[in-house]
């Protein structure tokens, strides 16, 4: 998970929705009874499987974020097959524990479940319009380079500079097991890559120097010798 500040000069790309629909009531026409698969809100009709709609309605859990040393954040988590409920239900709860932390992302190993699921919302809750939940996302481009300094919720009291794209094109499944291709730039580019990382098995401490990797290993040692974390 992320923990960082949002800066107010970073721009950020989001994908274009095209909510696609294949019947328009329009004045004059016979109307028809709304399906049960779909709801309304106040700017759209938006199509939603049933499976979706019931996982609105289940009660979200806070999940326990995994810190440095379990052994799910440092392995290639494995790739989602098929969007079922128990999908569902996961990428329900990881929206609940990364608002609750709070953070901007998080990946599925970091609530101990080794799979390819990550969860973004640089609103932290606050514009559901933000939120982004992908299966199996992966880099297909990437551009620019910039260092800002990076926290994560499973290496606590640790921030360290990182160089990441500054733009970036990722590629996932959402939860109707549609591919999206998504453009990000500044902050949300490096919110992919920190969350694509930890499916992984990296930590955003791997892409610093030797010497600092060993320098935050021995202090979360300490820390936790001290029982610190």
């Amino acid at each position: 998970m992320v923990a960082a500040v949002i800066p107010q000069n970073l721009v950020v790309r989001r994908e274009k929705r095209n909510h696609a629909c294949s019947a328009l009531l329009t004045a004059g026409e016979e109307s028809e009874a709304i399906p049960e698969n779909i709801y309304l809100n106040k700017d759209m009709i938006s199509f939603r499987i049933k499976t979706e709609m019931k996982m609105l309605e289940k009660e979200m859990s806070v999940l326990q974020i995994v810190i440095y040393g379990n052994p799910t954040l440092t392995k290639k988590a494995e790739e989602i097959k098929n969007i079922d409920k128990i999908i569902m239900e996961l990428a329900q709860d990881m929206v609940k524990t990364m608002h609750t932390a709070p953070g901007l992302g998080l990946a599925a190993p970091q609530v101990n479940v080794s799979k390819r699921l990550i969860t973004i919302d640089t609103s932290i809750g606050e514009d559901s319009q933000s939120l982004i939940i992908l299966a199996n996302p992966e880099l297909i481009s990437q551009d620019g380079e910039i260092a800002l300094e990076e926290g994560c919720l499973s290496v606590p009291n640790i921030q360290e500079k990182v160089a990441r794209p500054f733009r970036v094109l990722v590629k996932g499944t959402d939860l109707e097991g549609k591919e999206k291709i998504i453009e990000a730039e500044g902050l949300l580019a490096r919110i992919f890559c920190h969350e694509i990382d930890h499916i992984n098995g990296k930590l955003f401490f791997d892409r610093l120097s030797p010497l600092k990797r060993n320098l935050i290993k021995k202090k979360l040692k300490k820390l936790a010798q001290d029982n610190k974390i």
